[in-house]
């Protein structure tokens, strides 16, 4: 199973492009990295062949979830005040085009290499919603967490981890009949 922050294009899949809502905006300042891992251009996307090791992917969704809001208030304002980019817009290639980190010494050059995790977390910009926050995405079985009582309040988000396993029997008898297949 996907976390839902998981962003929707890293698995290759079309959908709307991100809608910004919260800072006034003049475009994006990172290259499309998700889509095009890692040349921003050309390149397959970072999770393309997870459906070649799999018959059948699931996805569950609370498009009200608590944390969702964060994700995309986060993805508004990356890169975040210590983590920059100076480069091309329209592809990426180390080292002509770089992410970086600021501290009191200075600046540190990111590479994929090493840092991807800290690149897609504290700089890069999505371009899409996270998978966790669209009703229908193409190659996924998909299940609306609404339907069990899921709602925007804080404790549904990984309410199947908080909550018992009696309130939460609905989700767990689908994962495991899920995970049987």
């Amino acid at each position: 199973m996907g976390c839902l922050e998981l962003q929707i294009k890293i698995y290759n899949q079309p959908v709307p492009e991100f809608t910004r809502t919260i800072f006034n905006w003049n475009g994006y300042t990172t290259p499309n990295i998700y889509a095009h891992y890692n040349d921003g251009k050309n390149a397959k996307t970072y999770l393309i062949n997870v459906k070649n090791h799999t018959r059948t992917m699931y996805r569950l969704f609370n498009v009200k979830d608590y944390a969702l809001y964060w994700w995309n208030s986060n993805n508004e304002m990356k890169p975040d005040i210590d983590y920059g980019y100076s480069g091309r817009l329209d592809k990426y290639k180390e080292p002509r085009d770089r992410f970086y980190h600021i501290d009191l010494l200075g600046s540190t050059t990111l590479y994929f290499s090493n840092d991807k995790f800290k690149i897609f977390s504290f700089a890069l910009e999505s371009r899409n919603h996270a998978l966790g926050a669209e009703t229908t995405v193409k190659s996924f079985q998909s299940q609306n967490l609404r339907n069990w009582g899921y709602d925007k309040k804080h404790y549904s988000h990984s309410r199947q981890f908080r909550s018992n396993i009696i309130d939460e029997l609905k989700y767990w008898k689908y994962i495991n009949e899920k995970v049987k297949q």
